[in-house]
């Protein structure tokens, strides 16, 4: 095959590279060439990626780079938020083509396991070498094992939201610090460490296995769509039925978002103090027990502060601590 200049060019042949590995018709000779093709240019590895997204072929990546993932589209929370968010939106659309751009562009593995963070602050997307995405909150950690064999994520700290495909005859499993969570089939869930040793598991599609490890459960605990498992050290397992409404208030932080709905003022500074060092401080128990209602930006505390000092008739003001909200009485 000819070294070829246009774009189109570029991709009718890697499509028709990955077409004949599909149909097995690859000799020694073939694949020599295709690894000549591919040292020609750095766009040919791209189209090539672009083609096994569209064939499923992610296998075919691995085989190139070995087995790699990296984090895509981080954003941090601050003077440019607003603009940033609407930067993480817009490219987490990105469909087949972002994830093998992804793996194209990410860091080839060596070894078997990747270390995957966020910092204070930031959310990240990242497709993982299978085609699943992966979503870290703020102050993050995550160590990613994908193998021929397996699929393993352990959650050291924060939280995540995953969209598991369906694996060939490899469940997911996500290891968190009192529960294991695996995922048979093509599922969107998410984990979140709270502190105490405890674990939150939502399931907003498909459905999961709960093993709590704290209480040695002989049997996986079956979670089906929109349940809450919450397993707490010492105490019997929780499972409650939510709201499909009431699960996307509870992953608005993917979105850069806090979604309340009756919750504290307590317990809306503590979500803020999650992504902002401007501090939410409530300055007496009366204002503290307080319930809000509403959506808002996660990097604004003093915005949020404005608004429920208006709708609840608080007072607010600001120092080098923070923005405080008290009672006028």
């Amino acid at each position: 095959m000819m070294r070829q200049c246009s774009r189109k060019n570029i991709d009718d042949i890697a499509a028709s590279w990955v077409a004949r590995q599909d149909r097995a018709a690859m000799l020694p000779a073939d694949d020599a060439e295709l690894a000549a093709w591919l040292a020609l240019d750095r766009r040919h590895l791209g189209a090539y990626a672009r083609a096994c997204a569209v064939f499923g072929r992610f296998d075919r990546l691995r085989a190139l780079q070995g087995d790699g993932s990296r984090p895509v589209h981080p954003y941090r929370y601050g003077a440019a938020g607003m603009a940033s968010r609407r930067r993480f939106l817009y490219l987490a659309a990105g469909g087949a083509a972002a994830a093998a751009a992804c793996l194209v562009g990410g860091i080839s593995l060596r070894t078997p396991s990747r270390r995957l963070s966020t910092r204070f602050g930031e959310v990240a997307r990242t497709v993982l070498p299978d085609g699943s995405t992966l979503v870290l909150d703020s102050a993050t950690e995550v160590v990613l094992q994908i193998s021929r064999s397996r699929r393993r994520l352990a959650l050291v700290r924060g939280a995540i939201r995953l969209d598991a495909v369906q694996g060939d005859r490899r469940p997911f499993e996500v290891a968190a610090s009192i529960a294991r969570i695996v995922v048979p089939v093509a599922a969107s869930l998410a984990v979140r460490e709270r502190a105490g040793d405890a674990v939150d598991v939502v399931v907003r599609r498909g459905g999961a296995e709960l093993l709590e490890e704290a209480a040695r459960l002989a049997t996986p605990v079956r979670l089906g769509a929109n349940m809450l498992a919450s397993v707490v050290a010492g105490q019997p397992l929780q499972l409650v039925a939510l709201s499909a409404v009431e699960v996307r208030r509870r992953l608005s932080w993917c979105d850069g978002m806090l979604s309340f709905d009756g919750d504290t003022l307590a317990e809306a500074a503590a979500e803020f103090a999650r992504y902002s060092r401007f501090r939410l401080v409530i300055d007496d128990r009366k204002t503290a027990a307080m319930r809000v209602v509403g959506r808002y930006a996660a990097d604004d505390p003093a915005g949020f502060a404005r608004t429920v000092a208006l709708s609840l008739g608080l007072r607010v003001r600001r120092d080098d601590g923070g923005v405080h909200l008290g009672s006028n009485g």
